[in-house]
């Protein structure tokens, strides 16, 4: 905005309230007559015309430019993704299942999508993984820039689920549930299809080996496809649309993967504005700025008492080199940091302490002694770059550390509050007491709270919107010691290819139905010859 009024509200009567200045086009004006006299004896302070705007009607629109142009190719439909054998997950209720996993959902008001009861194999991994805020901070020379917060939960998350457009938003064949929720003030609010499930072949091998003789044979080849269940919801609060999905891998990896899409917060373009953000038209400037997103994970690791453990990596000191102890071998080496309080358990990441993060039942050992665990990783984790106590830091206290492990509550259900944005100083929930009271954590039931970000300094590419490409952010629990073998090996999509050196021919071993379809040549597989010949 160009034009920002400073209000005085003291007091309860809105008669005594009064506009004390005014901030204009870079200019700032003492009162309102000082801003009248100005505005309309000197013409140089004033905004100039959006022109730029007038003279194109599709800026900042999502129609198609340039309809004379056409990319080579373009004309030909896109790839979809299709079931040829039908959907290999279900839906009931609020309960799904596909595979090994299954879970419960519910959209709150509040926080919208919820996953409860997550299991595999009928184990519980977790009991809650759900979003607690989205956070975003600005800057700029511009009141309606400089530090300008949006809290998103306190525009009720659930409220901001609307319908999802197949093959954009969701794939074609996927199952589309409606959000129905009741909320004070507002008529019953119905989104029709407005989450969607679909499991994705995300194309990239969950593994595979190439055994090489390196005389133009091979052993054999091993590989599987990696499919997952995805569970999506799109909040499109206000100027952003933040896509959330929650993934689950055949091998036992839960993933939750966000990406921000939408229009940039922004603001004419004065000189100010040079150290804060970039000039994007001739009267644009979109600014410097933070997203932040918070989860809660409720850890349940075969039961409710566990333990958080850091393996933390550094170079070894002892570096003597096998056969000769005189000579020196620098290498890595690890050890094991059990974290006993919560005051232990606040994770700040950096580059040169990287270290697992691991939960797990002491009592539960696999045959080597070793605790059957569970793995956090996230990437990238976010930071707020705000002093301790400065500022709005205190009621966005668990952007401090991206990771704070505390002891379950029910007290402490929530990281964030729809009053943050009220009360910078003293927040109805400060994130901080969780932890402050430093309670033991060994064996306990314990909640992680992750904060994933990017700063955004937008460019031209992010006009008329921000892409997902390059803001995407996740986090991933991942079976650590927890299985015996990789559990995905049961699965009927794997490939096993063997050379036969009699016949100078592949065997290959498949063991899902494949079926026909009309969509792709099923045979691609039978016409796998894999010799290479070097000499050629």
């Amino acid at each position: 905005m160009a034009l920002n009024v400073e209000v005085d509200r003291s007091g309860l009567d809105p008669s005594r309230w009064q506009v004390k200045r005014i901030y204009y086009n870079g200019h700032l004006f003492q009162n309102l007559s000082h801003f009248e006299h100005s505005y309309t004896s000197d013409p140089s302070i004033r905004l100039r015309d959006h022109t730029d705007y007038q003279a194109n009607s599709l800026f900042s629109t999502f129609l198609r430019r340039n309809n004379s142009r056409t990319r080579k190719r373009d004309r030909r439909p896109e790839p979809v993704q299709v079931n040829p054998g039908g959907h290999r997950f279900g839906v009931d209720g609020n309960h799904v299942s596909y595979m090994d996993w299954e879970f419960r959902y519910l959209v709150q008001a509040v926080n919208g999508l919820q996953l409860f009861d997550i299991r595999f194999d009928g184990h519980r991994i977790a009991y809650e993984i759900s979003l607690q805020e989205l956070f975003a901070t600005y800057s700029g020379a511009d009141p309606a820039l400089a530090g300008i917060t949006f809290f998103d939960s306190a525009n009720m998350l659930g409220l901001q689920y609307f319908e999802l457009v197949p093959g954009v938003d969701c794939p074609h064949s996927s199952v589309r549930l409606d959000v129905v929720q009741f909320s004070a003030g507002i008529p019953i609010f119905h989104s029709k299809n407005a989450i969607c499930i679909f499991e994705w072949n995300t194309q990239l091998p969950l593994k595979r080996h190439y055994a090489n003789n390196w005389d133009g044979t091979y052993d054999y080849y091993g590989g599987h496809s990696d499919t997952v269940l995805v569970v999506r919801t799109v909040a499109a609060v206000a100027n952003y649309d933040y896509v959330i999905d929650y993934m689950f891998h055949l091998n036992g990896v839960v993933e939750v993967r966000t990406a921000a899409t939408g229009y940039i917060w922004s603001s004419p373009y004065n000189a100010a504005d040079k150290k804060y953000g970039h000039r994007l038209r001739d009267n644009l400037v979109g600014t410097l700025h933070t997203h932040l997103f918070n989860f809660k994970i409720d850890l349940d690791i075969n039961g409710e008492e566990n333990c958080f453990e850091t393996l933390d990596i550094a170079m070894d000191p002892d570096t003597a080199a096998p056969f000769d102890p005189a000579e020196q071998i620098p290498q890595m080496s690890f050890t094991r940091n059990l974290r006993r309080t919560e005051s232990d358990a606040l994770i700040s990441y950096n580059f040169d302490q990287p270290k697992y993060l691991l939960f797990y039942n002491r009592q539960v050992n696999n045959a080597y002694g070793i605790p059957r665990a569970y793995r956090l990783q996230g990437a990238p984790y976010g930071k707020l770059l705000l002093p301790e106590n400065a500022g709005k830091d205190p009621a966005v206290s668990w952007a401090r550390h991206q990771v704070v492990v505390t002891k379950r509550k029910d007290t402490e259900s929530r990281s964030s509050s729809i009053y943050a944005f009220n009360n910078f100083d003293d927040p109805v929930i400060n994130f901080t007491k969780f932890y402050a009271d430093n309670e033991a954590i060994e064996q306990q039931d314990l909640v992680a709270w992750v904060t994933l970000g990017f700063h955004h300094l937008p460019h031209t590419e992010d006009l008329p919107t921000t892409s997902t490409v390059g803001t995407k952010a996740n986090f991933m629990l991942l079976p650590y010691n927890y299985f015996d073998e990789d559990p995905s090996m049961v699965d009927n999509n794997l490939v096993y290819i063997e050379f036969d050196y009699d016949t100078m021919k592949p065997i290959i071993y498949t063991y899902a139905d494949r079926g026909n379809s009309m969509c792709f040549n099923n045979t691609d597989l039978d016409q796998y010859d894999g010799t290479y010949f070097p000499n050629d």
